[in-house]
């Protein structure tokens, strides 16, 4: 609850999509008060496979969909990109991308910072882990021209030296 008072005085100030409480929430701004709208409760589905745990903020792309990142997921426990579409006064959710925390797995695991979109529609992104030395990634999604199959393009590898501290960093993660 102390994370939803916060939520109410910052929202008093802009209006901004905010994560709170495994909720992802929608700031209405007026001037005596916030009114709060969820627009999708994490966690909500059998196992968590819809994700858990939004550290970053969502990013908007023109047609106002909602894309962004949980920290981790009841299905592989390594985090997904999700896109929340508008319609109408809801939003429908769909998971783009599970990431994969198996040490087979190259593709990164566990985003916890905001997504980028570029005019194409392209969404880039950071993992905190995982990829080819476990330092963490940073990946791309193309979505396809219907934009129902999202692929996935590992950019870069964090720690390919596998030095202690690594020289290009490692772990990336919001503060």
């Amino acid at each position: 609850m102390a994370a939803i008072a916060v939520a109410r005085a910052y929202c008093r100030l802009t209006s901004i999509v905010i994560c709170a409480a495994a909720s992802l929430l929608m700031c209405a701004p007026v001037l005596s008060a916030a009114k709060l709208t969820t627009l999708h409760a994490f966690c909500s589905k059998l196992n968590c496979t819809d994700g858990e745990t939004p550290y970053a903020p969502p990013v908007a792309d023109s047609n106002g969909v909602l894309y962004g990142t949980t920290y981790t997921d009841g299905v592989n426990k390594a985090g997904v990109v999700y896109a929340l579409t508008p319609k109408g006064a809801k939003f429908t959710y769909k998971v783009l991308y599970r990431f994969c925390l198996s040490g087979t797995c190259t593709d990164g695991s566990v985003p916890a910072t905001a997504l980028t979109i570029d005019i194409h529609g392209n969404l880039y992104g950071t993992t905190s882990h995982g990829g080819a030395f476990d330092g963490g990634t940073v990946f791309e999604l193309m979505p396809n021209a219907g934009r129902t199959h999202w692929k996935h393009v590992t950019l870069y590898d964090f720690c390919p030296s596998q030095l202690s501290p690594c020289p290009d960093g490692d772990s990336p993660s919001v503060v």
